[in-house]
């Protein structure tokens, strides 16, 4: 068959026929299987959001979107094997929280967090929920505060991972309403959210995924959300904001790929990621996790980048949580 030919037929078949004939596609050899890195291990709350996007990408791509879980180091494990892979359009990352996070408490990386990549598409976003132990005599941030200050040193807050979104927006409410209350960081949230639940610990900023299940069974208890809009699940847990002013922090999930592709190449994996994400198959599954899909652009997701660069940078200065 004419190769002119060929083309005409595969072109109703839409976009993933068009990547699997450019040119640089054939690098990922026989398989032609994209792989996406993710740094953090099977079953979280990011390895979720990566397993549902690759999904989404498949049905688009018409080709395999395989998972690759490579935990540690906050993340900068899996993006230095995409940063290394300069133009290459076979592989990806799910980047967190923690890409723009790690820069500004000092954890050593071999790679510059925007500059070796090229940013795809923000795929989600989640709301941190203050949540407490059911025997703190508190209904919300407002009764917490007023609580701990009439009892300085006698709480303790979790932080899922040191230098995590978790660990840094608690400090940063402890910092902006003044409080006595011991941190204490532990090696991701199940383990944070055991001690929550036997009463070692007694708060921690969580995303609503890791706690909903505690929330529904009152072995937890809400008091406020993160973000400055309420949640509609949890509608009595008010905007921490409402009681320090200007709080305002979230965790987020995005696709990279490395950097210098093929502006083809780049075009396209956007359309992909930004379809992918807006897909049903995205929405019904994060929103399910309390996550909130999004799905920009290019540009739009690296000045988001920047801008979250930024903000953590603040809190990592006025915390003075440092970690390299």
């Amino acid at each position: 068959m004419k190769r002119r030919h060929f083309l005409g037929m595969a072109a109703p078949l839409g976009l993933g026929a068009a990547l699997l004939d450019a040119p640089a596609w054939a690098q990922g050899g026989s398989s032609h299987a994209v792989r996406m890195q993710v740094g953090a291990t099977p079953g979280g709350g990011t390895d979720i959001v990566a397993r549902a996007l690759a999904q989404a990408m498949e049905a688009e791509l018409r080709r395999s979107v395989v998972v690759e879980n490579k935990p540690g180091a906050g993340g900068n494990i899996a993006a230095s094997t995409v940063a290394q892979a300069a133009g290459d359009p076979n592989l990806l990352l799910l980047a967190y929280t923690s890409h723009a996070i790690n820069p500004g408490i000092g954890i050593k990386q071999n790679f510059e967090p925007l500059d070796d990549f090229t940013p795809l598409s923000l795929v989600a976003t989640s709301p941190l929920l203050l949540v407490c132990h059911p025997d703190l005599p508190v209904k919300n941030t407002a009764e917490l505060i007023a609580y701990a200050r009439r009892n300085p040193g006698k709480l303790s807050m979790a932080g899922a991972g040191l230098g995590s979104a978790s660990q840094l927006a608690g400090e940063m409410f402890k910092a902006q309403a003044r409080l006595d209350i011991a941190s204490v960081p532990y090696k991701g949230a199940a383990p944070a959210v055991q001690d929550m639940l036997g009463g070692q610990v007694q708060l921690m900023l969580s995303n609503v995924a890791t706690v909903r299940p505690f929330l529904e069974a009152k072995k937890l208890k809400a008091l406020g959300v993160s973000t400055r809009e309420p949640l509609a699940a949890y509608p009595e847990s008010r905007p921490i904001a409402e009681s320090l002013p200007g709080f305002d922090y979230r965790t987020w999930y995005g696709v990279l790929a490395p950097a210098k592709l093929k502006p083809a190449d780049a075009e396209l994996l956007e359309r992909v990621a930004m379809k992918a994400a807006r897909s049903d198959i995205v929405r019904q599954r994060l929103s399910h996790e309390g996550l909130e899909p999004v799905g920009n652009t290019s540009a739009e997701f690296r000045e988001f980048i920047v801008a979250e660069m930024k903000r953590w940078d603040v809190v990592a200065k006025t915390t003075g949580v440092r970690v390299g």
